[in-house]
């Protein structure tokens, strides 16, 4: 990936949400999506961070019991670099 696009790991993000439309609970996408903005932190936006959010938010709704959503939702709230909890997590 650090071939790929150095500069902006938009479009691979865009390809993962994609992947997980057919297959939510695909463990090993999750996964990967984690790397990814783990990865690149340092080139992602805040508007992104809150796309990505409102993001898993959608999949949540989808899906409730989505435990992998429910991770990712933990990690970009609580312990992604830069986040900021603002009272009570929801």
């Amino acid at each position: 990936m650090t071939h790929i696009s150095p500069s902006d790991p938009r479009s691979e993000i865009d390809y993962i949400h994609d992947a997980l439309i057919p297959d939510p609970k695909n463990y090993h996408t999750w996964a990967y999506l984690h790397w990814l903005y783990s990865h690149f932190a340092d080139r992602i936006s805040e508007t992104q961070w809150h796309d990505e959010e409102a993001w898993c938010t959608e999949m949540l709704r989808v899906d409730g019991r989505n435990n992998s959503a429910w991770g990712w939702r933990w990690f970009l709230r609580v312990a992604r670099p830069g986040a900021q909890i603002d009272g009570e997590v929801e």
